[in-house]
């Protein structure tokens, strides 16, 4: 496909927006035919790279367009609806009716302090943040949107480095995790790849295909030797990603898996959607457990030794304590609208987060809830907490990531712990 030609003397916005509509049409259709190739899993590097030459030829060609509508009347309220409805690779200043290509990044106070908690950061972007996570060391964030991977500093917001992906992040897989030491960052590419990316050095990527319905969940071993991904299937495989090859595939129910995370040095807790929680080795060849909770699963993960927390659909953060393959409940909290959670590095607190824009902090061990905070948003579709201090990061379906710091009660081991980072900062 050719770059498009169009002569723009004398359109009008209604026409403008009539081209615009026609091109995303056009990339939805390039953006098909990638999804085709992938299932497939033979990746012909040359179609791939025509596909996206011929993404680019169209998005450029969008681009020019929007800049058109703009020099046109650039205080005209309908062409500048048409402009934030239809172009999604540009981010519209309304104060200063300018077009600013990509991302901002503005630092923000929102007036929590009352409650113990401040917003210090804000990310925008008119692309949805599928995917974003701190580095172990907590210096940096990762974030994932369209086609993009970011390195973002943590301290100052700024952009440390920008890589492109071969495949845009995936829809239905949030999560990401990272190897040696965070120099390797590993994410779901739409819908059923899984990318591991070097960050350190030249930037690389390999590939692990295999799976046939799209992926939702991933976790490393401990020891990163393997990996274990979920699919919308109830599949389950196990990959030797270093050699790219699949170890072994099972499925333990039909209903999707949506919670993945390694239980101990040598098993992984596997969660479906159906509420059935299974304990395997760590090649997935024998079962170590099976419990079930009431209702519908929606989160699972790890807290402290022997304890793991799950998020159902009704509401419900539960923490189960596990002792001779019985589970039994030892604290339960109810929250509403509950779709997101990230879980602190001590297992002692959880963050979640809502359809109705409401983000609240849990503890875990005495059965509070320390904060509940509305972040005038829109829904709060991920949360992942800092490895390091205590600060998490919130993801909302309009494109904006926020990170918060919090407080907690004096002589907990996470303050202590942010006062030794804060002291080493210093001494550098």
């Amino acid at each position: 496909m050719s770059q498009p030609k169009a002569t723009f003397s004398g359109l009008s916005p209604n026409q403008c927006a009539i081209l615009i509509e026609h091109y995303n049409t056009q990339i939805a259709k390039v953006k098909a035919d990638i999804e085709t190739l992938k299932a497939n899993a033979q990746i012909c590097t040359i179609q791939k790279l025509k596909f996206s030459t011929d993404v680019n030829d169209i998005l450029n060609f969008k681009e020019s367009l929007v800049h058109k509508i703009t020099s046109m009347n650039p205080k005209n309220s309908k062409i500048r609806e048409i402009i934030v409805s239809s172009n999604k690779t540009m981010l519209i200043n309304s104060s200063k009716n300018v077009l600013t290509k990509n991302w901002n990044f503005t630092y923000v106070d929102q007036g929590y302090k009352d409650q113990k908690v401040s917003n210090v950061l804000q990310l925008s972007s008119v692309g949805l943040f599928r995917c974003a996570n701190f580095t172990p060391n907590g210096d940096f964030i990762v974030c994932g949107v369209s086609s993009n991977l970011l390195l973002i500093e943590t301290s100052t917001g700024k952009v440390y480095a920008k890589h492109t992906l071969p495949f845009p992040v995936s829809n239905s897989c949030k999560n990401m995790e990272f190897i040696y030491n965070g120099t390797v960052c590993v994410l779901s590419l739409a819908p059923t790849i899984i990318g591991l990316f070097q960050l350190s050095g030249q930037f690389q990527s390999s590939l692990l295909v295999g799976h046939s319905s799209p992926i939702t969940v991933f976790a490393i071993s401990k020891d990163e030797t393997s990996l274990v991904s979920g699919s919308e299937n109830g599949s389950v495989v196990v990959w030797d990603w270093i050699s790219r090859s699949i170890l072994q595939t099972q499925t333990l129910d039909n209903s999707p898996v949506v919670s993945i995370f390694a239980f101990d040095e040598k098993s992984y807790c596997i969660g479906y959607s159906s509420g059935k929680i299974f304990i395997y080795n760590h090649i997935l060849t024998r079962k170590l457990g099976e419990f079930s909770v009431p209702e519908s699963l929606y989160f699972a993960s790890k807290a402290n030794k022997n304890e793991i927390i799950t998020c159902t659909k009704d509401g419900s953060i539960k923490v189960w304590s596990i002792k001779n393959e019985k589970l039994s409940c030892k604290n339960t909290f109810i929250y509403n609208n509950l779709i997101s959670a990230g879980i602190s590095p001590s297992g002692n607190y959880l963050v979640t987060g809502s359809k109705d824009e409401m983000v609240a902090l849990w503890d875990l061990e005495h059965g509070r809830k320390l904060f509940n905070i509305r972040l005038n948003t829109n829904s709060v579709i991920h949360i992942a907490h800092n490895p390091k201090n205590t600060s998490f990061l919130t993801s909302t379906s309009e494109g904006n990531i926020n990170i918060w710091t919090y407080t907690l009660p004096s002589g907990n081991e996470m303050v202590t712990q942010q006062r030794i980072l804060n002291i080493k900062s210093l001494l550098q």
